[in-house]
């Protein structure tokens, strides 16, 4: 039941892109659960987006990140469909 409630109720293995985020508030998310995947040893979460914009602020977040986040975690993305639009990324925190 405790890492039900860690996956589920901390949403400790998935960010969900809305359309009330901007790149600052990605980056603050994405930030957040690196320390919980971290903190919890998980290995990778996945980001996904769905919707023209949703999608587009998620791949300019992904575009810009900054020399601190290149040492912090790994990007992969693992899905695209253009036609529903959908996106989905994996994020591995980089352990030190």
């Amino acid at each position: 039941m405790e890492y039900y409630e860690l996956v589920v109720g901390a949403k400790a293995l998935a960010l969900f892109i809305s359309s009330q985020m901007d790149e600052v508030e990605i980056r603050t998310n994405v930030h957040e659960m690196v320390d919980k995947a971290l903190k919890y040893r998980l290995d990778h979460f996945r980001i996904h987006a769905k919707g023209k914009g949703n999608i587009d602020c998620l791949k300019n977040f992904i575009n810009s990140q900054k020399s601190e986040d290149v040492h912090t975690y790994m990007v992969k993305k693992v899905y695209e469909e253009p036609s529903i639009p959908a996106i989905e990324y994996v994020i591995q925190p980089t352990r030190s």
